[in-house]
């Protein structure tokens, strides 16, 4: 009897043994010029329109110091975070190296003393974003996280709802923005990590516009909750502030502790499953509220499994953040450089430093180089964003997976615009229809 040979083991599919493998794909796709585009193009409305908040609100005492961080131009302010050579985060053409430091601003309490650099909060109102992924996640959620610190400076009530509507105010513009530009690219995302295929930009613009108001109302509605569940315990909480009546509030206590117990578990499943509801939407093309339910499920079900993708996500996004960085830093470097062979190294760093006295000619040169540099720049941070939302839809779809044993090429296919019919399209208004003819039916019919 003939010896059967064993079966030799052709390939291996490590991205099912390993499924976090699928991670590394999210950086082929977040560096796309279409999602750095909007990457870029998101931060720099958001940071326009928090500016905007902090210049409305400040003439209030209360709120100026936390509209303190986000008062300087928003476009340098997204743009400061690349240097003008390759390096280890080097400094901009000009600036001594300790003057610069890759932070964004944010709309949040001003301290005095920084805290030390290297942390995701490198100084109250300003995020690091030397970490794509929960830097990122940091800054765009600062608002609400400053408007529920229970460590807010004290004030009296009017102050204390100026800068609740102020920090109101923020967070909703940063969801109106995202909830547009972070629904195309998680909607990119999520058709190209299931297909391998690249979505049609016109039809991915157009999926995120018609679903935005789900975008919008997801992590809306559990704040919403979150606002009407504290109500009564602020109510009762004026009691507090009459020795007379305070007992009563002391008698209540109890209640309140549950009216507690429900807040702090809507804002830990908002806080870390804000992200995964785009993701949710741009997958399975559901609504709202299915959104807020996938979301608080995968976050509670699969802690750990969430906070794996996460560090995964985090260790990528920073070595990718490294190269787009350096990539764009050699790009300002080198044409630096090749105009100076031509211009002159003084001329070149003449036109480039800000406290040089130049003419009103020379200097709309030096501001129209300086406008494409910055373009290009913000171009560049556009990575972060983009990255961070591309790399939220994998660990969602990871977290489907794991949840649902649901696999990952299932998505919510694009729209396709069916051929019209043409036994179905009516005749035109004033056409006349001719019968058939003798050869054109079928022959039992024609006898």
């Amino acid at each position: 009897m003939p010896e059967q040979e064993s079966p030799k083991l052709r390939k291996v599919a490590w991205s099912e043994l390993l499924p976090w493998l699928n991670l590394v794909r999210c950086f082929r796709i977040a560096i796309q010029a279409r999602l750095l585009l909007c990457g870029g193009f998101g931060v720099f409305l958001t940071l326009s329109g928090w500016a905007f908040l902090g210049y409305l609100f400040y003439g209030s005492e209360a709120v100026r110091r936390d509209a303190e961080p986000v008062l300087a131009c928003p476009w340098l302010a997204a743009t400061e975070m690349i240097g003008d050579q390759p390096g280890r985060f080097a400094p901009r053409m000009g600036v001594p190296p300790g003057d610069v430091s890759p932070v964004l601003p944010a709309p949040g309490r001003m301290d005095s003393a920084a805290r030390p650099r290297g942390r995701l909060l490198t100084a109250a109102g300003q995020y690091n974003a030397l970490h794509p992924f929960w830097g990122i996640w940091e800054h765009l959620s600062a608002p609400w996280r400053n408007l529920f610190d229970p460590n807010g400076p004290a004030m009296g009530v009017t102050d204390r709802l100026s800068r609740f509507v102020f920090l109101f105010l923020g967070g909703l513009w940063a969801l109106a923005v995202w909830a547009l530009f972070g629904g195309v690219i998680t909607r990119a995302a999520a058709v190209e990590l299931a297909t391998r295929d690249r979505a049609k930009t016109v039809r991915t613009f157009r999926y995120a516009a018609s679903k935005w108001p789900s975008y919008f109302a997801a992590p809306f509605f559990p704040l919403m909750g979150v606002l009407l569940i504290g109500l009564p315990i602020a109510v009762t909480g004026l009691l507090l502030r009459a020795e007379i009546v305070g007992w009563i509030a002391a008698v209540v206590w109890p209640l309140l502790l549950v009216d507690g117990f429900l807040m702090a578990l809507l804002l830990a499943g908002l806080l870390f499953g804000w992200p995964l509801m785009w993701a949710n939407i741009s997958v399975e093309g559901v609504d709202s509220f299915d959104a807020v339910g996938r979301a608080y499920s995968y976050v509670f079900q699969r802690p750990l499994q969430y906070l794996f993708y996460a560090l995964v996500a985090t260790v990528l996004g920073a070595l990718g953040w490294l190269f787009v960085w350096n990539f764009v830093a050699a790009i300002v470097g080198v044409t630096y450089g090749a105009a100076a062979w031509g211009a002159g190294t003084a001329r070149v760093e003449m036109l480039l430093s800000p406290s040089a006295d130049l003419g009103w000619l020379d200097s709309f040169t030096a501001w129209l180089i300086s406008f494409w540099v910055q373009c290009l720049k913000l171009l560049g941070v556009g990575f972060l964003y983009s990255f961070f939302w591309t790399s939220s839809t994998a660990i969602y779809y990871l977290l489907r997976r794991d949840a649902d044993a649901t696999e990952m090429d299932e998505v919510c296919p694009e729209d396709e615009e069916q051929p019209a019919d043409p036994a179905a399209t009516p005749a035109p208004a004033g056409s006349v229809s001719t019968p058939p003819s003798e050869e054109t039916l079928p022959k039992d019919q024609a006898e």
